[in-house]
């Protein structure tokens, strides 16, 4: 049985000193350390300590957000080590899979996970509907407001200026400016039929 480690750091102004310190009281014979400024980056030392995990091996890790970026990311990663005969032991929340109550402890805080990411949504989608029930949609902003459109639709129609100079002279791009035209020009087409 070896204790492989892993710790991971998000920003690049820190280090993982004190990950490593508890990795390493904890038993841990060979510790993989990232760092990676976005959760959703590569982390190449993560690909190299769980591919070298064996049958019997012990995943220590000091949270579980040091691994897992969602409960499913967890979930999936979970049934692989079960899989592969690798126990997990998360050290500050104290889950510790190579007995029965830690992997039901373990599949508790992953039910858990699931269900607070699914009242978040939950929570968005009913902003998002109040905010709509009150006329205001989501969004960006439109890039032409009413009357800068109203401004280039008048200099197009004059014919007197290219699309490259109606563009300059509202602020926007050339393929914005025909987006806009095109909407007003079928929204025409629309009514008058």
């Amino acid at each position: 049985m070896t204790l492989v480690g892993y710790a991971r750091v998000t920003a690049q102004e820190q280090d993982h000193d004190l990950q490593i310190k508890y990795l390493e009281d904890a038993g841990c014979q060979r510790v993989y350390q990232d760092k990676v400024a976005d959760t959703k980056a590569t982390r190449p030392e993560w690909e190299r300590c769980f591919n070298s995990l064996q049958r019997g091996d012990v995943l220590i890790i000091t949270h579980l957000d040091r691994v897992f970026r969602s409960s499913k990311h967890l979930a999936g990663i979970a049934q692989d080590l079960t899989q592969r005969g690798v126990e997990l032991r998360v050290l500050d929340q104290g889950i510790d899979t190579t007995s029965p109550e830690g992997w039901s402890f373990f599949g508790l805080i992953a039910v858990i996970a699931d269900f607070e990411r699914s009242l978040i949504v939950e929570q968005i989608n009913d902003g998002l509907a109040a905010s709509r029930a009150q006329g205001r949609k989501g969004g960006r902003r439109p890039v032409l407001d009413a009357k800068q459109l109203a401004r280039a639709q008048e200099l197009y129609d004059a014919g007197d200026h290219t699309i490259a100079a109606i563009a300059q002279v509202v602020g926007v791009s050339q393929s914005t400016l025909y987006r806009h035209l095109a909407t007003k020009a079928n929204s025409a087409k629309s009514e008058a039929s």
